[in-house]
């Protein structure tokens, strides 16, 4: 599990900073490089999810902790390959998304775009 907190911490101070470009770029699910091993087996484990989405809400905070987490997910989905299950995360990533879009700023465009933009191309990739 640290594995994943090592790649929470980042999107925790892009948070606290609001940097949403940064945010954004640490989110993607499509412009990344794999993800580490460890991180990779822990996140492609389904029975792992809610230690997954518990571990995103401590390091994050509840309102993007759920985005987070999804979006990890996905990541690790689109790697094993399973694209189904991907954009089943990047769905459940896009309704937190606008939840925490209700208390947010303009600092969260960046992240809107790249979610949108995400879910759009997995879709694509899901109906091949």
């Amino acid at each position: 599990m640290e594995a994943v907190y090592q790649l929470l911490r980042p999107m925790a101070h892009a948070i606290q900073t609001f940097d949403g470009e940064r945010f954004a770029a640490l989110l993607s699910c499509l412009e990344q490089v794999p993800l580490p091993p460890a991180a990779q087996a822990c996140c492609a484990n389904s029975g792992r999810a809610a230690e997954i989405d518990d571990a995103a809400q401590r390091c994050v905070g509840e309102r993007w902790g759920g985005v987070a987490s999804n979006m990890l997910r996905a990541r690790a989905s689109l790697r094993a390959p399973d694209v189904g299950a991907a954009y089943a995360c990047l769905v459940k990533a896009y309704h937190g998304l606008l939840s925490a879009l209700r208390e947010e700023t303009g600092w969260v465009v960046p992240v809107v775009r790249l979610l949108t933009y995400e879910a759009r191309v997995v879709a694509d990739r899901a109906d091949r």
